[in-house]
């Protein structure tokens, strides 16, 4: 049996988190999503879960969404590799991203919210492009202990959530160190 090319294997890797990795399968069981949906990864990164929502959303859209466009040249090139042609990579700037109003069914924070200067505003740009009944899947590290140590705690991120109007679905633990929270609008 042939072995895969490095560019694949790369493609495939998980989220990592320290020596911790995150199964991107996992989560997207974890999410309420559809294979027709519109969903919006936000903070999109290496497109390590990306490309496993654009494999689920195959009568989908995946919008591969971050302030760098070096960024969404590499997504849309492991979206060619993996020739998914429902990604579309889209440059955006923090807690502004050029979509109408709902416009999305889904959306995907993995480590947006902690990345960001003003994570209210991110979250508020969710909410607005999200369609009602539409669903924001949340995936943050836990903080650990000290006021500088990196993260978003879930009660922190859950009461700004609330406030904006979305309602939670659901809160639970990825592994030691992250945890996801599903929010509907």
């Amino acid at each position: 049996m042939a072995s895969k090319p490095a560019s694949v294997e790369k493609i495939q890797e998980p989220v990592s988190v320290k020596s911790e990795a995150l199964d991107p399968t996992g989560i997207v069981a974890l999410i309420p999503m559809r294979p027709y949906d519109i969903i919006g990864d936000f903070s999109c990164g290496n497109a390590s879960l990306t490309l496993p929502l654009a494999r689920y959303a195959y009568w989908g859209r995946v919008y591969a969404i971050d302030t760098r466009q070096d960024v969404l040249d590499a997504v849309k090139g492991k979206s060619q590799l993996a020739r998914l042609g429902n990604i579309e990579p889209l440059l955006s700037k923090e807690g502004s991203v050029p979509l109408g109003d709902a416009s999305l069914d889904g959306a995907m924070l993995a480590s947006a919210l902690s990345s960001a200067s003003r994570p209210k505003s991110v979250l508020k740009e969710a909410f607005r492009l999200l369609k009602k009944g539409g669903w924001a899947a949340v995936i943050e590290l836990a903080r650990a202990e000290g006021k500088d140590a990196p993260g978003k705690p879930a009660e922190a991120i859950l009461e700004i959530a609330l406030e904006i109007g979305f309602k939670k679905v659901t809160l639970r633990p990825l592994n030691g160190t992250r945890y996801l929270l599903v929010l509907s609008k």
